[in-house]
Formats: C-alpha cells, structure tokens, sequence
C-alpha cells in the first residue's frame, strides 16, 4: 500500500501536478486517492528521505522547491558519482546491458529527428539509469537515483537540450568509450557531460532560484 501511494505522489509531484513548495494535506491526499491517512505518512516520510518533499515540525510536508544552490550542489554530486559509476560499468557491464544502451541511443535518435523533448528526457534518464546499474554497486545506484529524482522535479525541457542531435552524439560517444573499456574515457566524458546538463538546468532559473519556465518531466 505504501509503495502504492508513494509512488501516485511521487508521479504527482514529478509531471508539475503538486507545485514546488506548495503544502501536502494528509487528508486531502488520503481523499484522493482513497486510502487512510497511515500510508500517507508512511509515503510522505519515504519521500523525505529521496528529497521530493521536506518536513516541518508541527507543519507536515511540503514539496521541496529547489533553489540555484541547491542544483549547484546537486550537479556536482551527481557528476562525481556518475564519473565513478562509468568507471565500474567498465568491469561489470555485460553484452545485453550494453546492448540496451545501444537502443536507447538510436531510440534518442529518433526522437531528436522528431524533435520530441519529453521523450528525449525520459530515454536521457533510462540511459542514465542503466549506466548506474551496470555498476552493479547497490548503494551507488540508489544515491544515484535520488539525486535524479531531487534533479528531474526542477528540469524546464525547452532548456534542456540546446541541440538535441548533439546531446545525440554525446550518449553516442559515451557508449562507444563503454564498449571499448576505456574506463578514463568513459569516466572523464561522464563527468564533462553531466556538468554541462547542469550548466543547461541553472541557465532555467533565475537568480532568485525560480524557475524562469514552467516544468514538463517525461
């Protein structure tokens, strides 16, 4: 049950249904998706711990709203860890992980050719996570996937991408450094790569830390 509504708010919270900092009300979630108010807690705690929403004493939750530090900090981590998780999807990556990987570049190549961005986020971040699983590091791979999901609530699409085909060819040449073991390569374009999706997320918000356009999450 609590997996359950974790996740129908977690998905409320991603695709802009519930606003950066706007107030959690048990009941009126309770109500909403027809459940007592136990694993709304139960929910409303878990997501804490991932960064989607924060707790206040004698307040409850509200959605966490991120502010240009905040991403700094974020990006910067998140390129660390993922250099690193390059490094060690270099040993344990096997032949049908690194096959997945190739069909979800040309999966991104299509959808550059369209020029459908939110598909180009949501296979951008299935790349992202498969890397991180090809770690085979467990505790790697969930710091990972909360600092994507703490990232991806605050992402304006039209500011991600400034030339899909080129993000294209940058998926492109990591995959290529991954099938030839280059373990540096791989880790150094990792690196450079995130920073500069980064760059793109901080160059959305404005110097009070709004954001300048309204969010669209695959």
């Amino acid at each position: 049950m609590a997996d359950r509504v974790r996740g129908a708010i977690a998905d409320a919270i991603l695709s802009g249904q519930l606003k950066p900092g706007e107030r959690l009300i048990e009941l009126r979630l309770a109500a909403q998706l027809n459940v007592s108010r136990s694993p709304i807690r139960e929910a409303l705690r878990r997501l804490a711990l991932e960064g989607l929403v924060v707790g206040e004493p004698h307040r409850g939750f509200r959605v966490t709203s991120l502010t240009r530090d905040d991403l700094i900090e974020l990006y910067a981590l998140r390129a660390t860890l993922e250099a690193l998780a390059a490094r060690l999807a270099v040993r344990s990556a096997t032949p049908s992980a690194i096959q997945r990987l190739g069909a979800t570049v040309e999966s991104m190549r299509s959808a550059a050719r369209r020029r459908d961005m939110r598909r180009m986020a949501a296979l951008d971040m299935t790349f992202h996570e498969m890397i991180g699983e090809a770690s085979n590091n467990g505790r790697l791979i969930r710091i990972l996937r909360s600092l994507r999901l703490q990232i991806r609530e605050s992402i304006a699409i039209n500011l991600m991408y400034d030339d899909p085909a080129d993000v294209v060819v940058q998926h492109e040449q990591l995959l290529q450094a991954l099938k030839s073991k280059n373990a540096m390569e791989f880790s150094r374009l990792m690196e450079g790569h995130v920073s500069a999706a980064g760059e793109r997320a901080i160059r959305g918000m404005s110097g009070d830390g709004k954001r300048l356009v309204e969010v669209a999450t695959p």
